[in-house]
């Protein structure tokens, strides 16, 4: 009998197979995290919760097959129970909540001659990164000139500059050319944007490949099929971390504008570009 049990368990997904009860319906996973013996519950979310935290100390991905392998054993079944309740404590105890990275899918443009536009696929990705909870006047001033929040700058108006392009994509020699407008070189090594144990700069470069590789910034093909250039566009990482209207508050600090109504002109004027 119990055999067969498991058989039944095993043939049917976390997500699939719903139990109504009187309080409600649960999933495969909860029923089997609720018959695990409390030390075994509290020691998973306990450990999902210092993964999550480890890994968004460093900016990787929170990924189902490290969960399985670092958090689980390898036992998926209660894959989905632990990461919502260690979303919970996550939420409770950090301001923060796991959110699911979404794949983008960028299919080839077609040419000018006809065919069919360019389209974006998104699908579920299995991989995690943490956003925080808190309300905007609770979270750190986007501008604070020291560490490492200088380089945060920069990130924050290439963003922008991505955003207010047509069609929030920004090839790279647009890119030098808006920021030598700002004074900044591409190449040049500047002692702003060390880390705290380095003894040398960073470069720009080095900044976008570092941006490039944790999500904030991705490189598709540029639209238009006789262009042999890539071009620039929002990571999965800042769709996640920079809602448009934290964007529309940077800049609307950047640039200084003091009338309240000029203000929430340029607000809404960001918010709905590009929608």
């Amino acid at each position: 009998m119990a055999t067969q049990q498991t058989q039944a368990d095993d043939s049917a997904s976390d997500e699939e197979l719903q139990i109504a009860s009187s309080g409600g319906a649960f999933s495969k996973s909860d029923v089997y995290f609720q018959m695990c013996d409390f030390k075994e519950q509290e020691l998973w979310v306990k450990k999902m919760v210092r993964l999550a935290l480890f890994n968004e100390r460093k900016k990787v991905p929170l990924r189902r097959q490290d969960i399985l392998k670092n958090v689980l054993g390898d036992n998926s079944k209660p894959y989905h129970a632990v990461l919502k309740r260690a979303n919970d404590h996550l939420q409770r105890l950090f301001g923060l909540e796991i959110v699911e990275v979404s794949v983008r899918h960028r299919k080839p443009a077609a040419s000018k001659r006809g065919g069919k536009k360019a389209t974006t696929d998104k699908s579920g990705s299995n991989s995690y990164i943490l956003r925080s909870t808190l309300p905007p006047e609770s979270r750190p001033q986007n501008i604070s000139w020291d560490g490492e929040e200088n380089a945060r700058v920069i990130l924050l108006i290439i963003l922008s500059l991505i955003h207010v392009s047509s069609g929030s994509t920004l090839n790279e020699e647009r890119l030098k050319s808006h920021l030598k407008s700002l004074h900044f070189s591409m190449d040049t090594e500047y002692p702003d944007f060390m880390t705290p144990r380095a003894t040398t700069g960073r470069s720009i470069s080095v900044l976008m490949a570092h941006w490039c590789k944790v999500g904030y910034l991705d490189k598709v093909k540029n639209a238009d099929p006789d262009v042999d250039a890539l071009d620039y566009v929002w990571g999965p990482r800042a769709k996640i971390e920079v809602s448009t209207a934290d964007l529309a508050n940077f800049i609307v600090q950047v640039q200084g504008v003091d009338d309240q109504n000029k203000q929430e002109r340029l607000r809404r004027d960001i918010v709905e570009m590009n929608k």
